[in-house]
């Protein structure tokens, strides 16, 4: 699935009434979204980002001078998306596709994440990006059940990532808790630790460091309880 043969590919997939279609994660990536959905997309986002900056410039949270700093990368980041290579001719919305089934999801993993926990932020990535435009789409044309994913590590490195698949998954569960935001959802299910433990440097020296320690279920009263 290169070059033009990826080409005729989505042609095909385009063209017929399929029940699936299969192909390799770099052609899903290399199929493109329309410039008018990456426009919203890159609109949405930063939106997002510009809400948070007027949030933390009345609370103590984000340092307003780090956000306004995300912002721009923000800026940035989506102008090089809009900028980026694009396979000619079709685009990801005229393949007739309204469910994707994602194998090794945690590949995905690495969405970009604001977050004031020391270690919990994520820089972001193009592939996990370009997902969660492609869901964002089909989200807003066919509801909310638009994607499965498996994975056998959900969470890889950083508990951040439980976070990121419930944004792939069910973000009107996170918007109807009031956790869209990462560290309100620490918050919420998670408990911080501040310890002293040894600098990278050695040599004796010592810091105070505030790490995502554990989770605490939130159990609603039930019969269960």
């Amino acid at each position: 699935l290169a070059g033009e043969k990826r080409r005729a590919f989505v042609a095909r997939a385009a063209a017929n009434d399929w029940d699936a279609i299969i192909m390799t994660r770099s052609a899903f990536g290399r199929l493109p979204v329309s410039p008018e959905v990456k426009i919203s997309y890159a609109r949405g986002e930063l939106e997002q980002l510009r809400s948070m900056l007027e949030r933390a410039r009345g609370e103590s949270g984000l340092t307003v001078k780090r956000l306004e700093k995300m912002v721009l990368r923000e800026e940035e980041r989506l102008q090089a998306l809009l900028d980026g290579p694009r396979d000619p001719g079709i685009c990801f919305e005229q393949t007739g596709i309204d469910h994707l089934g994602i194998d090794e999801a945690h590949e995905y993993k690495n969405l970009q994440t604001v977050s004031n926990i020391p270690d919990a932020a994520i820089d972001g990535s193009k592939r996990a990006s370009d997902l969660h435009m492609k869901i964002e789409y089909l989200r807003s044309r066919h509801g909310q059940r638009v994607v499965t994913m498996a994975t056998a590590t959900p969470i890889a490195n950083s508990v951040t990532e439980a976070h990121v698949m419930a944004r792939y998954l069910r973000p009107d569960l996170l918007e109807q808790a009031g956790v869209e935001d990462f560290d309100a959802w620490a918050a919420t299910f998670g408990q911080t630790v501040t310890e002293i433990e040894m600098a990278p440097t050695g040599g004796g020296d010592y810091r105070m460091k505030t790490r995502f320690a554990r989770f605490q279920i939130l159990c609603p009263p039930c019969s269960c309880s």
